[in-house]
């Protein structure tokens, strides 16, 4: 039986009349902790709706990104990577314990719906091979671009699966028809 609380998510993001609060406040969320990796301010957003903050989003993580790879600062790099790491495990650990999350089941529940919320399509189980079908952010991202930017994605499923992680073998910004990465239950990243 699912997570009551996830449940309630669900319903909520998924067209209840909630949808719109609960995917901008996760967005803005997404967003300070991402500046904060970068050491930066959280984008100021012109768009009132989600799709065209989604959309700033996308660009300044981009952006953001590209600014630190040109600086060819490996240590500097490798720094950023840390701090967007530990930054979203600690908004997925928040997630995990505010949503009830009880089992891996339902810590790949609650990804695969948060995921969707920004426009990232999701497959696989909740251990081993995970595939990303879709994604809205391989149109802003190159592929070095992307391996700064996954150190989100590493931290959040750290914090939602409690020390799980989660490693890509494929990307789309690489010219792989579709992401591929696999989760390891139990194996944080140090």
């Amino acid at each position: 039986m699912m997570s009551r609380r996830l449940a309630i998510l669900g319903r909520a993001v998924l067209g209840g009349p909630l949808r719109p609060v609960v995917r901008l406040r996760l967005l803005n969320e997404l967003a300070l902790v991402t500046a904060e990796g970068f050491g930066t301010e959280r984008p100021e957003w012109a768009g009132e709706s989600f799709a065209p903050r989604l959309t700033e989003y996308a660009e300044f993580t981009a952006r953001e990104a590209e600014r630190l790879l040109a600086a060819g600062d490996d240590v500097a790099t490798a720094a950023v990577r840390d701090r967007l790491r530990a930054g979203s495990t600690k908004l997925g650990d928040s997630l995990r314990r505010t949503l009830g999350l009880r089992d891996v089941d339902e810590a790949f529940a609650a990804l695969k719906l948060l995921y969707r919320q920004i426009e990232i399509e999701l497959g696989g189980g909740p251990v081993g091979e995970v595939t990303v079908g879709r994604c809205f952010f391989s149109a802003y991202y190159s592929e070095p671009a992307c391996r700064v930017i996954e150190a989100l994605d590493q931290g959040l499923v750290t914090g939602l699966f409690n020390g799980a992680s989660f490693e890509f073998s494929e990307r789309i910004t690489a010219g792989a028809p579709r992401c591929r990465a696999c989760i390891r239950a139990g194996e944080a990243q140090a």
